[in-house]
């Protein structure tokens, strides 16, 4: 009887240590890549929208201005949200592609969306002017 419990106890605790340890996994800070599974050397291409509306899409083929986001995007460290509440609007979407293929979609709000997830911004540059210079720079207009 006592291993019994013995044995019950255990495995409780064991599973118990185990949900906690995966719940704070999933609100570990991270990079843009690590949550979205991301290899920059297979992006191909970037598409970018304009939330507001005034701009059409604009797309970056060019490997210098896809590793100058990469680079971006590494400064920013995020970690997934525990609370969302839903935000009104965004102002930048860039959807990633490995060829024809779709990788992730990033919108670039506080909180920020990866493919339907939300994140906290804990450390990275100001949103948006850091995403309106770079498009600045990038753009031929």
């Amino acid at each position: 009887m006592v291993k019994k419990i013995s044995l019950i106890v255990f495995t409780i605790t064991f599973f118990g240590a185990f949900l906690f340890g995966y719940k704070v996994l999933q609100y570990k800070e991270k990079k843009i890549s690590e949550v979205a599974n991301l290899k920059y050397s297979e992006v191909t291409k970037i598409v970018f929208y304009d939330g507001k509306g005034n701009k059409p899409p604009y797309t970056i083929k060019e490997k210098q201005k896809l590793v100058e986001f990469e680079k971006l995007l590494n400064r920013y460290i995020i970690k997934k949200e525990k609370l969302h509440e839903d935000a009104k609007g965004w102002i930048h979407r860039a959807d990633l592609y490995k060829g024809g293929e779709k990788l992730t979609s990033i919108t670039f709000n506080n909180p920020m969306e990866i493919d339907g997830i939300y994140f906290d911004i804990v450390e990275g540059p100001s949103f948006p002017e850091s995403i309106d210079e770079f498009l600045e720079s990038v753009s031929p207009n």
